[in-house]
């Protein structure tokens, strides 16, 4: 298979992918950062911070950022690393484990603080202060 055909079945696997529940082993992770060599530092619903890897179909395909969710999966092969990315969680993945009922009540706060649509920018700067999104204000002092 070449490359740019396997690029274009793993895209469309994560993609368009079904949506299914989490097995037993595995759970939902936030990313913290990149450490490099397709290992990511992520924090699990208890606050436990841990290395995983990115699999090898994975690499050169799909990007995530500081601040995604992911579905990861223990392994028992190392110590550092304690776990593999199963699944890069999108919008639409995370309403429906909420709606399910298995999205770990920690992260609630984290997806509601934050806009999950743009992106997580660090570097995007805030609104000017006096700056409002609607031109009209409604007074009802009458």
């Amino acid at each position: 298979m070449s490359v740019s055909t396997k690029r274009k079945h793993v895209t469309r696997e994560h993609m368009v992918g079904e949506l299914c529940l989490l097995k037993e082993d595995e759970s939902v992770v936030r990313l913290l950062e990149g450490r490099g060599h397709n290992l990511h530092l992520v924090a699990n619903a208890s606050g436990e911070e841990f290395l995983v890897s990115m699999p090898a179909k994975f690499r050169r395909s799909v990007w995530v950022k500081r601040g995604d969710f992911l579905i990861v999966k223990p392994i028992s092969e190392g110590t550092k690393v304690k776990a593999e990315i199963i699944r890069i969680l999108d919008s639409e993945y995370i309403k429906f484990l909420k709606n399910q009922g298995v999205w770990p009540e920690e992260f609630y706060a984290k997806v509601s603080e934050e806009n999950i649509f743009d992106g997580g920018n660090p570097n995007k700067r805030g609104e000017p202060e006096g700056a409002s999104h609607s031109e009209t204000s409604t007074d009802d002092s009458d």
